[in-house]
């Protein structure tokens, strides 16, 4: 891939690039993985130094036999309902030790009153057999988890996530795309810990599984996320499924709810071509998960609205131009931004290309709703033909994106161009708080947009 550079810190440039029968894994300083740093796909990294990053690659297991015993190192996909008020234990292929299984394993939970603060707790079984679980926090950022005779610790960085006690019980935060470690005792030496998470259809999905030590001792990391080309893993309420077999040879299944939280702020792209969308002015498109999907745009001389099945996005107080078609933004002039029918507690956010450029966040509302008040400064953004995304977390928790071609422009004709010079990928106009769940920005501008006929048509995805 091309050489990036920047003046400060900002995000990698995605991995552009498919290995057959491999899964992209992130990146790493050294090319065997082992010993080095390593860096997720779209991590920021702070450019203090220049370094060279290796690509890593994971080999994907050939699926299982349809029929007939022995056991099998592929994995399978399994129905299952990752709600946190009906959740199940799924076991979608056992140890190589123990014989396989006729039918996943199930362990039912307790259904949990709507509203509900207390977070669900881990659930496990041995040997089949439902068992209690005894979680304890280990500080901020960590959780340890133990299940007969074994124990199992999952831990996060503080610019990833966080472990709150509820109630007493741990409550694990992470940020999507980020990684966790995995660490523990008690399993079969030498044996294989595979470990599972929701996929974004309703089934489970393998992660790497972690080899145990002689000494039936486990250090591993995960990744609660999945590729720039696959279907996204949805925001909000999971749970990780953990499968071993102890020392006494009983295989060990624990369930641990985790709440994969909102990352920093990143333009939403185009999962099927894998490409940032780049529109003309007057033409548009929206996402779904990152994959087109057809809308419905509005235009009238008071607002510029797209609108899905359940969620709206809304630029107010606005004109366009003599066709009444294109949006045009005139540089440091305010504009209202609002929406509806997004998940509660994430954030909203607001951005230009090409250079991508951050134009402001908001948090949801309790009500699904967020109205902003931002602009297009001047000092960052040059005039001419840009592409505006805005884009939030759907109540499904996956994130929804309408992106549209623009004008920006000054009240006079003095067009700033672009400076080559300048390494930067993309820039916030003004950060002062992060969070895993939310990045809070306070803009004191707003955005004017030149508005002309009212007008009714379908936005579809181009191709």
């Amino acid at each position: 891939m091309a050489d990036q550079t920047a003046g400060g810190a900002a995000a990698l440039t995605s991995n552009a690039f498919t290995r057959s029968g491999f899964t992209f894994a992130g990146w790493n300083t050294v090319a065997d993985g082992v010993g080095g740093t390593s860096f997720e796909d779209g991590a920021s990294y702070d450019f203090s130094r220049s370094l060279t990053l290796y690509a890593q690659w994971t080999a994907v297991a050939a699926p299982p036999p349809a029929s007939g015993g022995g056991t099998s190192s592929g994995s399978v996909a399994v129905q299952s309902d990752p709600a946190p008020t009906r959740a199940v234990v799924v076991v979608p292929r056992r140890a190589q030790v123990v014989p396989l299984a006729a039918s996943p394993a199930v362990i039912q939970r307790t259904q949990q009153s709507s509203g509900s603060s207390q977070p669900a707790e881990a659930v496990a079984l041995v040997g089949g057999e439902e068992v209690a679980v005894k979680a304890t926090t280990q500080g901020s950022q960590a959780a340890r988890y133990g299940v007969g005779k074994v124990t199992v610790d999952v831990g996060v960085a503080a610019k990833d996530g966080v472990v709150d006690s509820v109630g007493g019980v741990p409550s694990l935060k992470i940020a999507r795309n980020s990684p966790a470690s995995v660490k523990g005792a008690g399993l079969q030496p030498n044996s294989t810990m595979q470990v599972f998470l929701p996929a974004s259809d309703g089934s489970f999905i393998e992660l790497p599984s972690v080899a145990v030590a002689p000494d039936g001792s486990f250090d591993g990391s995960l990744t609660f996320g999945t590729s720039n080309r696959a279907q996204p893993m949805p925001i909000g309420k999971r749970f990780i499924q953990m499968v071993g077999v102890d020392d006494e040879g009983n295989e060990t299944v624990l369930d641990i709810p985790v709440t994969i939280a909102q990352p920093l702020p990143a333009p939403e792209i185009n999962r099927v071509s894998g490409e940032r969308p780049a529109l003309t002015p007057g033409q548009g498109l929206a996402f779904n998960a990152g994959a087109p999907e057809t809308v419905t745009l509005k235009r009238s001389s008071a607002a510029t609205s797209v609108e899905g099945e359940d969620w709206a996005f809304t630029v107010a107080g606005s004109t366009t131009d003599e066709s009444g078609q294109t949006l045009a933004f005139t540089r440091d002039a305010p504009v209202t931004f609002s929406g509806e029918g997004f998940m509660p507690g994430t954030r909203a956010d607001v951005w230009l290309f090409s250079d991508p450029t951050l134009v402001g966040t908001v948090d949801i509302a309790a009500d699904g709703t967020f109205t902003a008040n931002f602009a297009v400064d001047s000092n960052f953004v040059p005039t001419g033909d840009h592409t505006l995304q805005i884009q939030g977390v759907g109540k499904d928790g996956f994130v929804r994106a309408a992106n549209l071609g623009v004008v920006v422009e000054d009240p006079v004709s003095t067009p700033l161009a672009p400076i080559d010079s300048d390494p930067m990928g993309w820039v916030p106009l003004m950060i002062i708080g992060t969070s895993v769940g939310g990045v809070l920005v306070l803009v004191g501008v707003t955005l004017a947009i030149r508005r002309g006929q009212r007008a009714k048509e379908r936005l579809v995805p181009i191709s």
